[in-house]
């Protein structure tokens, strides 16, 4: 049986485009944001960013109101957000890149 489930979600900043999982979460589970639901594309762990609509390829990542990194692929809303999608500002910085 798969059961589907509503998850909680840590919104920082009202400028976050991400949001923290409060919770275990598995492909299919679902969050509400600005009255819309949003369904997970795939597992993510507690603690994780999760996008909270759809971000662009070189969009920027807002946690706390800061950008903390930059989107290296168009990144789908409910999709986990880490290493593999997104590069650091801090890594855009030594490599040159302008901001």
């Amino acid at each position: 049986m798969i059961k589907i489930s509503e998850i909680n979600i840590l919104k920082i900043s009202k400028k976050d485009n991400v949001a923290v999982l409060l919770s275990d979460a598995t492909e299919g589970d679902y969050y509400i944001y600005n009255d819309k639901k949003y369904e997970l594309n795939e597992d993510i762990k507690f603690g994780h960013k999760v996008a909270l609509n759809d971000i662009k390829k070189d969009e920027k990542i807002i946690k706390y109101g800061e950008v903390i990194a930059y989107a290296k692929e168009d990144i789908p809303a409910g999709s986990w957000i880490h290493n593999h999608n997104i590069v650091s500002d801090r890594g855009r910085l030594k490599a040159g890149d302008d901001r």
